[in-house]
């Protein structure tokens, strides 16, 4: 594809990749209870249900989609209408979201994730995703103010005792908005 071709004329100019990865929730096809198959090649093909929803998602509570087995382990992205929450406790979402990173590397060739919305689910699915596709950069967004809940998050992505991604550093961030809207330079 022109992608693959343009990430391999990249490589081939001593530049790295990071692909943005949005495993939190999913845009569905034609109702908030459809979604569109998924063909990630030799490493599977996933033809996405309403129960594999979050329990709590919003398809549930407001449009009467069958939802799983469990609640939301994250912060729940309340009344997010254009998109489901993935239930990550659910084996066909762990299998599915595998075979996307494991596609997105081996075929794509991306070097490394950058996490979307991390807060939606719970970080040790980020380390349980990164672990399994051996990936060497990841980061997570991870939208905080507070340094201790951005460190609890990394250090919730272990496995087996090591730190599967780094996250944004949003605690400087805020400290440096603040600094240079409150005239202390």
């Amino acid at each position: 594809s022109s992608l693959q071709s343009l990430i391999s004329g990249l490589h081939n100019n001593g530049v790295r990749v990071i692909a943005d990865i949005v495993i939190t929730h999913c845009g569905n096809d034609n109702s908030a209870c459809n979604f569109r198959s998924l063909d990630f090649g030799t490493y599977g093909q996933f033809s996405p249900q309403s129960n594999w929803m979050t329990s709590n998602d919003e398809g549930v509570t407001s449009y009467g989609c069958s939802g799983g087995a469990n609640a939301d382990d994250g912060q729940h992205e309340a009344n997010y209408g254009p998109a489901r929450d993935w239930d990550h406790k659910n084996v066909n979402v762990q299998n599915m979201c595998k075979a996307y990173l494991q596609w997105m590397k081996n075929v794509m060739l991306y070097d490394g994730f950058r996490y979307d919305m991390t807060k939606g689910y719970s970080a040790q699915f980020t380390g349980m995703y990164n672990a399994y596709a051996v990936t060497t950069y990841s980061v997570g967004e991870y939208w905080d103010g507070n340094q201790t809940a951005v460190k609890n998050w990394i250090d919730g992505t272990k496995v087996n005792g090591v730190v599967q991604s780094a996250a944004f550093d949003f605690p400087f961030r805020y400290a440096v908005r603040d600094a240079a809207n409150n005239n202390k330079w």
